[in-house]
């Protein structure tokens, strides 16, 4: 990134940075596999990273990370192409699309989740994390608090 101002490095790192968790999940998606898509994530961002030069500012990051990482699971599947269990590539194409369409609400949905969270009373707010909190369930949490 030495030819792209320091603006546009920052920009970068935090779209990049953003992106990561999206990412994986797009990947996961279609791998299945946490260990694979970690794996696929990280050559990944080898190649965005090698070509970030290439991003244009103002563009969908998302979209350009996503096509890069639809051919780094292409080329991870063609490896693995010896395995029994594979998916045609349409079929991984078609869950691609379906997951980008769901993560492109994500955040709107966390968006309004945190606004109506403001509007509601600090014990409220507690008893929904205790209800969510991993390995919690509504009866657990409904003996707890009487």
């Amino acid at each position: 990134m030495t030819a792209v101002n320091n603006a546009s490095s920052e920009k970068f790192i935090e779209l990049f940075t953003r992106s990561q968790r999206k990412l994986y999940l797009f990947i996961l998606a279609q791998i299945g596999s946490a260990g694979d898509a970690e794996e696929i994530l990280q050559e990944t961002n080898l190649v965005i990273w090698s070509k970030c030069q290439q991003f244009e500012e103002g563009t969908n990051f998302f979209a350009w990370t996503a096509a890069i990482a639809n051919f780094e699971v292409l080329r991870f599947r063609q490896r693995r192409q010896r395995d029994k269990h594979t998916f045609s590539h349409e079929f991984v194409a078609g869950i691609a699309l379906d997951v980008t369409e769901q993560l492109d609400h994500t955040e709107d949905r966390q968006m309004a989740l945190e606004a109506c969270l403001q509007q509601l009373s600090t014990d409220d707010i507690e008893l929904i994390r205790k209800r969510y909190q991993p390995g919690e369930s509504g009866r657990s949490v409904a003996d707890q608090i009487g």
